[in-house]
């Protein structure tokens, strides 16, 4: 956080610990490929699948969890545009 006082603004910035998100998933799920995105909100972000769906392993769950918890910190202080997206997944 930088605060200005003649100006009275602060600014958050953010972009080390989003960094610091990305390589720990990648370095967890180097299989994954991640794309840009002008929205993480999708058209297809509601959309659930009929049947069965496979579960996911542990390791793999621990990895989203901890993923969907730093990102919804970072939503919460500093990127509200993307709190619903990280909303929906904390369902």
């Amino acid at each position: 956080m930088t605060h200005n006082r003649e100006q009275g603004s602060v600014k958050i910035n953010m972009e080390k610990y989003i960094e610091g998100t990305i390589e720990t998933f990648l370095s967890e799920e180097p299989d994954e490929k991640l794309k840009h995105v002008t929205t993480p909100a999708m058209n297809n972000l509601f959309r659930t699948r009929d049947g069965e769906n496979p579960r996911v392993s542990v390791k793999r769950a621990a990895v989203f969890h901890a993923t969907v918890t730093k990102l919804l910190f970072v939503a919460k202080r500093a990127r509200p545009d993307i709190l619903l997206t990280i909303s929906f997944l904390t369902t």
